[in-house]
């Protein structure tokens, strides 16, 4: 289930770190470079989630749905959808952040982490709307 979504992923997750105060298209300071090179990085990354949005909603199979990605307050946020907490089971456990880390993979998250930016998954019930958020930290990456 993480595999197919993070294989839709084309070098970035979630995690939601401080907010960038950078105005696009405006100069930088001289003494800002990490800032310089997080907004390169940060417009790159929105550059590829409107490419993947253009291929939403994607069915993932095993009744998951890929509905949503969006970077907001220095977090990569992916949106999933499934049939019913019945069926599902999802819960902010040791075991599934592994799995989520494990498959965003180390380029990525060093990616991220170096930009100062977060992850998070958002999986949504679409039966009651519940939602389970697994967030990273950029510090936790």
């Amino acid at each position: 289930m993480i595999a197919a979504v993070t294989a839709l992923m084309i070098g970035g997750v979630t995690a939601c770190g401080g907010g960038d105060t950078t105005v696009k298209g405006a100069a930088a300071p001289e003494n800002k470079s990490g800032q310089v090179k997080k907004t390169r990085f940060t417009d790159e990354l929105e550059k590829e989630i409107e490419t993947m949005r253009k291929n939403l909603p994607q069915d993932l199979g095993d009744g998951l749905t890929f509905e949503n990605v969006y970077l907001r307050n220095d977090c990569f946020t992916m949106v999933i959808s499934y049939p019913d907490s019945e069926q599902f089971k999802l819960e902010d456990t040791p075991e599934l952040r592994a799995t989520i880390l494990t498959e965003v993979g180390s380029p990525t998250l060093s990616r991220l982490k170096e930009a100062g930016i977060g992850l998070q998954y958002i999986y949504r019930d679409r039966k009651s709307g519940k939602q389970t958020a697994i967030a990273f930290s950029p510090d936790e990456l």
